[in-house]
């Protein structure tokens, strides 16, 4: 079955694409410092800054979506996206490491939900209805 999606929607996929991939690097990275990794804790936590720039820019594209008539809940869910991960890198430089690894894995999990939702979202174009696609549920 083909999906018209807005090239909004598509985008708003693929950067749900890289946050998910962000949150799978950066769980690695985590585990590697585990073992002494002292290399791939810098990079832990510059990994972290780039995952909060990456949900920013998602946020901003989901916020393109809605505009082009998509549902809010995938711009509401973004922004909980950005404070989560701001969340992160704040426990992360503050070196609160117990509530950062257990924020890390809420994170992911959040991470996987959003990318899992925007992915089974179909938009659907009803024409000449200002409500379309603004269901608010996924």
């Amino acid at each position: 079955m083909k999906d018209d999606a807005p090239r909004s929607l598509l985008l708003v996929r693929t950067g749900a694409t890289g946050v998910l991939s962000m949150a799978v690097c950066q769980a690695g990275l985590a585990a590697g410092t585990f073992f002494g990794g002292v290399d791939l804790l810098r990079w832990h936590g510059l990994f972290g800054l780039v995952t909060m720039g990456v949900t920013i820019v998602t946020a901003i594209l989901a916020g393109l979506y809605v505009r082009d008539g998509g549902p809010r809940w995938v711009l509401w869910f973004s922004l909980v996206v950005v404070a989560w991960a701001t969340v992160q890198v704040t426990l992360g430089r503050l070196e609160i490491a117990a509530p950062h690894a257990f924020s890390g894995t809420l994170f992911a999990m959040l991470a996987t939900a959003f990318t899992s939702w925007v992915f089974r979202h179909r938009h659907d174009r009803v024409a000449g209805s200002a409500a379309a696609g603004r269901a608010d549920t996924p």
